[in-house]
C-alpha cells in the first residue's frame, strides 16, 4: 500500500525558504494549525524540517529573538524521509526509531510527495478500529439468539 494514502499532500504543507525568519515559520504554522513546516531551496528540494518540537528545543529553550533566527540556522537537516512505494510497516518502525511524527514522502525524483504524521496514521488506525467495531456489533445483532 502506498503511503500516499497517509500523508498530507505538497500543495498542502508550508513550504518556507532557510532563509524565511522563524517568526513567519510559526505565524504560519499557528495560521494553519500545523505542527511543521518544511525547508526547501529554490528549486523545491528538501534542505530541512522545522517542527514546533525545534519551537522550544532551539528558540525557546536557548532565547533566540525569532524575528532574526532564519530557519536555516535552527532547522533539522539531516530530515529522515522515505520514498511514497515504502510500506505502512516501514513508515511505522522508521517514526518509531527515529522517534520523530513528521516524515515527508518523497517520490522517484526525489521531489516531495507529501508528509505523513503519527497522528494521520493514529486517525487512519481509529477509522479502521471503529469500522471493524461496528461490524462486530452488526454479527453479534445478527446472530442467533443475539
Amino acid at each position: 500500500m502506498s503511503l500516499r494514502r497517509f500523508a498530507k499532500y505538497k500543495d498542502s504543507l508550508l513550504l518556507l525558504s532557510a532563509e524565511d525568519m522563524v517568526s513567519e515559520a510559526i505565524e504560519r504554522m499557528v495560521g494553519d494549525n500545523a505542527a511543521a513546516v518544511l525547508v526547501v531551496n529554490d528549486s523545491g528540494a528538501l534542505e530541512g524540517i522545522f517542527t514546533d518540537r525545534d519551537v522550544l528545543a532551539r528558540i525557546v529553550l536557548p532565547k533566540l529573538d525569532p524575528d532574526t533566527t532564519p530557519l536555516g540556522k535552527v532547522m533539522t537537516q539531516d530530515v529522515v524521509t522515505l520514498k511514497e512505494d515504502s510500506s505502512l510497516d516501514v513508515a511505522i518502525h522508521c517514526m518509531q526509531t527515529h522517534q520523530i511524527s513528521h516524515l515527508p514522502i518523497l517520490g522517484t525524483e526525489q521531489e516531495i510527495i507529501g508528509m505523513m504524521t503519527i497522528r494521520h496514521l493514529l486517525h487512519d488506525k481509529v477509522g479502521d478500529l471503529v469500522g471493524e467495531l461496528n461490524r462486530l456489533e452488526a454479527y453479534l445483532n445478527d446472530a442467533p439468539g443475539g
